[in-house]
């Protein structure tokens, strides 16, 4: 069985998307990859993938604006736009020549890829993100749609992007069944099946020559520093980098290596001119592979949410990960055990995308260099790091999280700075707890909690906003499916008017609310699906209500 996964984001992404690859290679058959051709030399550090298919982005997009010009076959004139879908025709044609897909699997939500995906298909199935025939936008299953709405919306997602991708990918999912993912008997290493493949060879020789040839001789090891992210607001600032670096030099003689691309040389110019330590910049002078194999010489990396993070995660390479503005650790944290997560402890974190913040950035400076520089000294040196060690972490009014694995061998997190029994995050693991046997499509009441010791214990604040919001839903959701069963025996026209008005509004409150907002979007994408029934739609509805109705139940107690 042939098995093309559609992978069109960035090259975290595309890192993430790892233990994807491994679990359907394990399945039989082989596994080829699409995605952007910047990125193609990054899936040679993907296990379990047999041929990468490299978009032509740029080839097309140049034939797309490029002025009208003869047709090869037929001599006639023809404007840009029919020669970019030429192009795109032939690399279509190559790609199933090649690998004709039984399968295909797209783990990117856009309009684009998902054309792409029904382009490359053909009779095949699509699971993840697709369209049908008509070209409506198709999601195979809930997590497909949860996976859509968390990608857009702060802090209501209390798992990993890595196990999210895993549940997407499997062809399982849309069975009616529970799916869990243990690890595999024999599974070694930090990353479980998200492991990458080790860079080897000569260049990856070169590349960690380079580096202890430029660091001085009485270096001890190497600090990695990834100064840069996708926005200013998410990139903790330069000088603290540069206070941690210099106490790590200090202390251990670990000497900071500057890592990003080119178009972060300013900010290792900013580190370099501040420094009066020594240090490696390897910033903007390096490919995706040597990137790799500068972060596995190191011995420990400090890095805001980046691509480079999620490259050390998957090395095994020990972390102190910085997630400021939108960025969470829940979600997009690395996944590797005993990687250390820091956040601010603000009571507005993690804010919305596209706010304005009205605190002047104040996250950027709320985790301390000494804080840092502290858990890579920890990591550097194998400490034990035990949760609520580190009492010091709740002054500094900054979050500390340490990754583990769970009992259903997904990535999860435990507290080192006393944060559990806060408000988000009591919510968050009570919801993961409960939203991933929604979202497998159990109906089972009660909701089992695989955690055992896992008390809902908040705010009377909390408490009593969560009980008026879930009243509400499942009133609304009980009366839509008295109207719905009626609709199915008689077509009443005042009863389709309340029941859409329903609709809107089990949408409106679950969009507004700050502990629901990723569920307005599977609500729509389940509930309004081209060519769902009205037996669908109720089916869907009692999903819906039976989460409900479990966590009004946890919460109650």
């Amino acid at each position: 069985m042939n098995t093309l996964l559609i992978s069109l984001t960035r090259f975290g992404d595309l890192l993430q998307s790892q233990a994807a690859v491994r679990e359907l290679a394990a399945n039989g058959g082989r596994v080829g990859v699409v995605c952007l051709e910047n990125f193609a030399p990054a899936v040679q550090l993907l296990e379990g993938v047999d041929v990468v298919f490299p978009l032509p982005s740029s080839g097309l997009l140049a034939a797309l604006h490029a002025p009208a010009s003869s047709s090869p076959a037929t001599g006639a004139l023809c404007p840009g736009w029919m020669h970019a879908l030429g192009g795109l025709a032939q690399w279509r044609n190559a790609v199933l020549q090649d690998f004709p897909p039984d399968y295909v699997c797209n783990l990117t939500p856009t309009l684009s890829a998902r054309i792409l995906s029904l382009f490359l298909a053909g009779d095949a199935p699509i699971t993840g993100f697709g369209l049908d025939a008509q070209g409506f936008s198709v999601n195979s299953s809930l997590w497909v749609s949860f996976l859509q709405g968390a990608s857009q919306v702060r802090g209501v997602s209390p798992f990993n992007v890595v196990d999210v991708f895993r549940r997407v990918a499997a062809p399982a999912c849309t069975a009616q069944v529970p799916i869990s993912f243990p690890l595999p008997e024999g599974t070694t290493g930090l990353c479980g099946n998200a492991r990458l493949r080790a860079p080897q060879g000569a260049m990856h020789a070169a590349a960690l020559d380079g580096m202890r040839q430029e660091a001085p001789q009485e270096a001890k090891g190497f600090v990695g520093m990834q100064l840069g992210a996708s926005d200013n607001k998410r990139r903790w600032p330069v000088a603290y980098f540069v206070e941690a670096g210099q106490a790590l030099w200090d202390t251990h003689k670990l000497c900071p290596v500057l890592l990003g691309s080119a178009s972060e040389l300013e900010l290792a110019e900013r580190y370099i001119a501040q420094a009066t330590h020594p240090v490696v910049s390897r910033c903007g002078k390096t490919s995706l592979l040597e990137l790799a194999s500068l972060v596995q010489g190191l011995n420990v990396l400090i890095t805001n949410d980046t691509g480079t993070m999620h490259l050390a995660a998957g090395l095994g390479v020990p972390l102190v990960s910085i997630f400021l503005a939108t960025a969470q650790p829940f979600d997009t944290g690395p996944y590797s055990v005993g990687s250390v997560c820091l956040e601010p402890g603000l009571p507005c974190h993690p804010c919305a995308f596209g706010s304005a913040c009205p605190r002047n950035n104040e996250c950027r400076y709320s985790i301390s260099p000494a804080l840092v520089a502290r858990y890579a000294h920890a990591l550097f040196k194998e400490q034990p790091l035990a949760p609520g060690a580190c009492p010091e972490a709740v002054l500094a009014g900054t979050r500390v999280w340490l990754s583990e694995f769970d009992t259903t061998g997904e990535i999860s997190l435990a507290s080192l700075s006393g944060h559990q029994q806060e408000d988000r995050s009591v919510w968050l693991f009570l919801l993961r707890e409960l939203l991933r046997q929604f979202l497998d499509r159990q109906r089972t009441v009660p909701f089992v909690l695989q955690t055992s010791h896992l008390r809902f214990c908040c705010s009377p604040d909390m408490r009593q906003k969560l009980q008026g919001e879930l009243a509400r839903l499942c009133g609304t959701l009980e009366l839509m499916q008295q109207q719905g069963r009626l609709l199915l025996v008689r077509r009443l026209e005042h009863v389709q008017k309340k029941f859409l008005a329903g609709w809107e509004s089990v949408f409106s409150l679950l969009r507004a609310s700050p502990y629901f907002a990723a569920l307005a979007f599977v609500w729509q994408e389940e509930t309004q699906a081209e060519g769902q029934s009205m037996p669908d739609v109720l089916e869907v509805m009692g999903q819906f209500q039976s989460l409900f109705v479990n966590l009004a139940a946890f919460i109650a107690v």
